[in-house]
């Protein structure tokens, strides 16, 4: 399951973070959906990827911290 996000600077798909390293675990707490950016690979604009990177953390209210 991905999900496509919009930003004025272009389309960009979020990948579940169920993909990511950590396994997810369900409880209450940690039930809502969480979205892990793509791996940036230095191909791509990097102004592009630090907007996706930006919209992950808002969208899983990662802390500064995270």
């Amino acid at each position: 399951m991905s999900n496509n996000v919009s930003s004025q600077f272009g389309s960009y798909n979020m990948v579940p973070a169920h993909n990511a390293v950590m396994p997810p675990v369900n409880n209450s707490i940690t039930s809502h959906l969480k979205l892990k950016p793509q791996n940036y690979s230095g191909d791509d604009d990097l102004q592009d990827f630090l907007t996706q990177f930006e919209l992950t953390s808002d969208i899983n209210k990662w802390s500064y911290t995270e």
